[in-house]
C-alpha cells in the first residue's frame, strides 16, 4: 500500500505519541514496534518495501484448496471499508427484505400464477407449471447447499422460478437480500423491470453506466447515494458479471465494499456459459469461498451450464435438472451424416 500514493511529509503531521498510546490499549503486543520519532519512522518505511518483498517471497507456496480459499476472499476488508465509509457518509445499511414481506409477495405471485394457469391450456404452459413445481420442490430439499446448479430449457420460466425460490429462502429467515447477476445490459434492464412488477420493491440496477437515484426531496448527500449504489444497498440488486467479479476478485480494496452485501443474500447467476472458459473454474472457486464466508446461497442457472467438476470446490454443488420438453415442443431435428465427404 505504501508503494504508490504515499506522501512522506504526512509522517510529520501525525501525533505518533497518541497513536502509540492508542495501540498500547488495543493491540499491546504490537505497540512497542512503532517508533514515535517521525524521522526514525520515515527511515523504517524506506526499508519496508524491501522487507515486505523478502517476506512475501519467503511465504510457502499454497497448494491446498482450503488455504487458497482463505487467501482470496476479502470479507474482513469489505466489512471494514463499508463500516468506515458508511459512517463518514452518514448512511444506514439497507435492511433488505423481511420474512413477512417475502411471504406476502409469494402469496401474490402464487395467486397470479393460479389465475394465469386457469386461463392457459397450451402444451408449453402445462410444461412450465409442471417443470417449475418440480424444480421448486427439489430446491426446497437442497436448501442447505451453498452452490446449486439449475438447468432449465429456455422459455420454461427460469427467472420466475429463481425469484420464487429466493423469496422462499428469505421467508424462512435464511436471507434478506436478492442479488441477480446477468451477462448483458439488456437482460439486466428486462429482469429489473420484471422484479419491480412482481415484488413491488425497490430494485437497484448497477453496471458501468448506472447513475444513482437521487430524488430532489432527499436530504442525503450525492456521495452517499453513489456509495449506496457501489455497495449494493437495496433489497433487490440487478447487476452484471463484471461488477460481481469486482466483489469476489477486487482489483482495489475499495471494490470489495460490495462483497459485504452478499452476506445472507440469495445470489442468482443467470446464463453463466457466457463466462470465458479460461476463468470459469477460477470464478467458481472464488464464488464458493465468498459464499461460504458470507453465508450466501448461490443459484447458477442456464439451459446449458458449463461443467463444474474441475473447480476444486469444497463440496459438489447440487445439480437440479428440469424434466425434458415434451416431444411436441421440439422445434429442430438434426440429421447426422456418417459417411465421409
Amino acid at each position: 500500500p505504501w508503494i504508490s500514493g504515499w506522501e512522506s511529509s504526512a509522517i510529520y503531521e501525525v501525533d505518533w505519541v497518541d497513536v502509540r498510546e492508542f495501540l498500547s490499549r488495543n493491540v499491546p503486543d504490537y505497540a512497542n514496534f512503532l517508533p514515535v520519532d517521525p524521522s526514525v519512522l520515515e527511515r523504517e518505511l524506506r526499508r519496508l518495501s524491501r522487507t515486505w518483498q523478502q517476506w512475501w517471497l519467503g511465504l510457502p507456496v499454497l497448494t491446498a484448496p482450503d488455504d487458497l480459499r482463505g487467501q482470496i476472499q476479502r470479507a474482513y476488508t469489505s466489512r471494514l471499508i463499508q463500516a468506515d465509509r458508511f459512517d463518514a457518509a452518514n448512511i444506514e445499511e439497507d435492511p433488505g427484505i423481511s420474512p413477512q414481506m417475502a411471504h406476502q409477495i409469494l402469496g401474490r405471485i402464487d395467486a397470479h400464477l393460479t389465475t394465469r394457469d386457469q386461463l392457459g391450456s397450451s402444451v408449453i404452459q402445462k410444461y412450465r407449471v409442471e417443470a417449475q413445481s418440480m424444480v421448486l420442490s427439489q430446491l426446497s430439499s437442497h436448501g442447505s447447499q451453498v452452490l446449486t446448479i439449475l438447468q432449465m430449457p429456455t422459455g420454461s420460466g427460469k427467472t420466475l422460478t429463481a425469484i420464487r425460490h429466493a423469496l422462499r429462502v428469505i421467508s424462512d429467515g435464511r436471507a434478506h437480500r436478492i442479488i441477480y447477476v446477468a451477462p448483458y445490459l439488456s437482460i439486466v434492464d428486462q429482469t429489473a423491470s420484471i422484479l419491480r412488477d412482481i415484488t413491488g420493491l425497490s430494485v437497484m440496477i448497477h453496471h458501468h453506466l448506472s447513475l444513482p437515484d437521487h430524488p430532489a426531496e432527499t436530504k442525503e448527500q450525492p456521495e452517499g447515494v453513489l456509495l449506496a449504489l457501489e455497495s449494493w444497498q437495496a433489497p433487490i440488486v440487478v447487476t452484471t458479471f463484471n461488477q460481481l467479479f469486482r466483489a469476489i476478485f477486487p482489483y482495489t480494496a475499495q471494490q470489495s465494499i460490495r462483497l459485504a452485501a452478499l452476506e445472507h443474500a440469495v445470489l442468482i447467476i443467470d446464463e453463466p456459459q457466457i463466462i470465458d472458459v479460461n476463468v470459469w473454474n477460477a470464478f467458481l472457486f472464488g464464488l464458493d469461498a465468498s459464499c461460504r464466508e458470507m453465508g450466501t446461497t448461490a443459484l447458477i442457472m442456464s439451459a446449458t451450464v458449463p461443467p463444474v467438476a474441475y473447480a476444486q470446490l469444497s463440496e459438489p454443488p447440487s445439480m437440479i435438472v428440469a424434466p425434458p420438453l415434451p416431444a411436441t415442443l421440439v422445434r429442430y431435428m438434426v440429421d447426422v451424416a456418417d459417411e465421409p465427404w
